[in-house]
């Protein structure tokens, strides 16, 4: 994951978007598994940085969780940064744990194996 090309961007709403850069025209930036860097501060006034999924792995299947999504931005419509250049290691982390984070999908609980009980009489 750390040989990956990460790319920073705003987008024309004002989120901080996170990702990996996989094009690069004159036109616009495509970026793999994009997230939103949402900061906020909690109680005690210190800020709070959480990386969130544009689009979350659990309503993809399997494979489209191994393959990843792309999202394309029109240059025209976005702030570029340089941001991706220097960032800390701990964000990269954080945003590296949300995109290796391929879950399953959730399967049907098996049935246990054992006696059968009748909830009403027949």
């Amino acid at each position: 994951m750390s040989d990956i090309n990460l790319k920073v961007l705003v987008d024309h709403v004002g989120r901080t978007i996170i990702g990996e850069l996989v094009e690069d025209t004159a036109e616009e930036y495509v970026l793999k598994n994009a997230a939103t860097i949402y900061v906020q501060p909690n109680e005690s006034g210190q800020l709070q940085v959480q990386t969130i999924p544009l689009f979350f792995k659990e309503f993809l299947t399997l494979d489209g969780r191994e393959t990843g999504i792309t999202f394309r931005f029109k240059k025209d419509s976005i702030i570029d940064t340089t941001a991706a250049e220097v960032l800390d290691s701990k964000l990269v982390n954080q945003y590296t744990k949300i995109v290796e984070n391929l879950v399953a999908p959730d399967a049907p609980a098996a049935a246990e194996s054992g006696d059968v009980v009748k909830l009403f009489d027949e």
